[in-house]
């Protein structure tokens, strides 16, 4: 292989390393013929799970199999509801760039009220599979209550906001009116996938005297302080409000705050990142806590997202049972500095996000997972000099190309048809690829391709340069823009039978 070379914004030492693989994998077996191929039916929304039993019982086996279909299916559902719902934004010519994504996190959250059945579940020697599925309609009902009940949340707390002001409880007033700036949010974003399901018909929704948006911000500023606050001030706030309902216990009880999301885009912020640290230091203060950044070892574990609202911005925050909304007025934001709030390069960012989801193809059989050594479901961020860990699991022996993006939008082929044995399938296996963050800071993208066949049409050769950085260093860059590489990876599928499947993943590098 080529020798190493530190790339922008990461070092990858780009060769085969078989000791570098996961322990512990699974001998081959029969896999059901219900787990390849789930119903055809647009009625039906499906998902799939395998899991090795690895000593544990049956039940457990099942228990879990039976979460990663769960998962499986809300990855479908986002998959396909997003192009749906850039589509029919796009022809319509409505919204902007940040308008055209539906919430991973409304998706998944939403999962638990519809009613998700098993279709299939068997257990062999060494493995659990579980298939389960969920009517598309009673999904959209789901949805279309929901969106219900937050628009009638958001219109209740407007009102009582309106009572407490004229009742000159301005710090009560203020708590209203960001509760109903969250629900109004919120129903937003469920909305969007209500109409995606339901074939863009907002039937059964008729909520009177809702409030807008905008009114509620200029009752916030109004409320709002006119002398700017800290980072410091607005974390000890959070920290106060996120802890109010802890129970007084003798142990210490140990917490991990995710870094915070800007919107719903899965990037992080200079300013979101600063304000997860200092949160962290803010709740370790607490003699009943203590800080970890491992996750698994948390007891609770704090999630946000940072909305914008005009020049003002509204902190979604949870940890455990509790959740909180606190408004960050517009002299505070612009102290913070108002290049901070959002990633920078965001434009960029969301056009390259739109091209990958306009271009994703649809799984074919084949279901294939990239996942990173930062082991949650919030948004990954990473410091220079930390070192990745990559790992894929497929549910059958295939063929991954790796297509790394940089913070700069240099693309590189990292991997390119390295295979997945059979052996190896519905086990997490790790890439052989050595990984150090550097410079520069941004957001960074992986995209996974997967296929059965290492021939297969959909796999064509990329171009790729290798450019010579000295040192003997080489960087595998492939010379053609992003949206044609993923065109060109449609073409027409060879006689010989084949499944594919992708996924991206991103992570943001800052430099301390």
């Amino acid at each position: 292989m080529t020798s190493t070379n530190p790339l922008p914004g990461i070092r990858s030492a780009l060769f085969i390393g078989l000791s570098l693989l996961l322990s512990g994998v699974a001998i081959a077996q029969n896999v059901p013929a219900w787990f390849l191929s789930l119903p055809d039916d647009p009625a039906l929304l499906a998902g799939r799970g395998a899991v090795a039993l690895g000593g544990g019982s049956k039940a457990d086996g099942l228990v879990q199999a039976k979460r990663e279909a769960m998962r499986d299916l809300s990855e479908s559902l986002l998959c396909n509801l997003t192009t749906e719902i850039i589509d029919h934004q796009q022809d319509r010519g409505v919204g902007g760039l940040e308008s055209q994504f539906s919430s991973r996190t409304v998706v998944q959250s939403a999962l638990d009220l519809v009613n998700v059945r098993t279709l299939h579940e068997t257990v062999t020697r060494d493995m659990a599979f579980v298939a389960v599925a969920a009517d598309r309609t009673e999904m959209a009902n789901a949805y279309r209550d929901r969106t219900a009940r937050l628009l009638t949340t958001a219109q209740q707390a407007f009102a009582q906001a309106g009572t407490l002001e004229a009742g000159n409880d301005a710090r009560g007033a203020r708590a209203a009116y960001e509760a109903c700036l969250a629900a109004l949010r919120d129903a937003q974003g469920t909305l969007q996938v209500y109409l995606a399901l339901n074939r863009w018909n907002a039937e059964g929704l008729d909520v009177p005297g809702v409030p807008d948006a905008s009114d509620v911000q200029t009752r916030l500023q109004r409320l709002a302080s006119l002398t700017p606050r800290t980072l410091k001030e607005i974390a000890d706030t959070l920290a106060s409000e996120l802890t109010a309902t802890m129970p007084k216990t003798a142990k210490p009880s140990v917490w991990a705050v995710l870094p915070i999301e800007f919107e719903h885009t899965g990037y992080v912020s200079e300013a979101g990142y600063r304000l997860t640290a200092t949160l962290s230091a803010s709740l370790a203060r607490n003699p009943a806590i203590r800080i970890t950044d491992d996750v698994a070892r948390a007891d609770t574990v704090v999630r946000g997202r940072m909305l914008r609202e005009g020049d003002s911005v509204l902190l979604v925050m949870k940890a455990g049972d509790t959740a909180v909304q606190h408004y960050v007025e517009p002299v505070t934001c612009a102290a913070i500095g108002r290049e901070t709030l959002a990633p920078a390069d965001l434009d960029r960012l969301l056009n390259d996000k739109l091209a990958l989801h306009k271009a994703m193809t649809a799984p074919e059989g084949l279901r294939v997972e990239l996942r990173t050594d930062r082991l949650h479901d919030g948004p990954v961020t990473y410091r220079y000099g930390d070192e990745p860990k990559l790992a894929v699991r497929a549910d059958r022996a295939c063929f991954v190309r790796l297509i790394y993006v940089t913070a700069d939008g240099q693309r590189l082929l990292l991997k390119d048809r390295y295979p997945i044995t059979e052996e190896q399938a519905n086990q997490w296996v790790r890439l052989p690829l050595e990984l150090e963050v550097c410079e520069p800071a941004g957001v960074e993208q992986m995209i996974l391709q997967a296929s059965t066949q290492a021939d297969d049409a959909k796999l064509p050769p990329l171009r790729v340069r290798e450019v010579d950085v000295g040192d003997g260093f080489v960087l595998p860059v492939i010379q053609e823009p992003l949206d044609e590489a993923m065109t060109r990876t449609r073409g027409v599928m060879k006689r010989k039978r084949a499944q594919f499947a992708e996924v991206v993943s991103q992570w943001t590098i800052f430099a301390e």
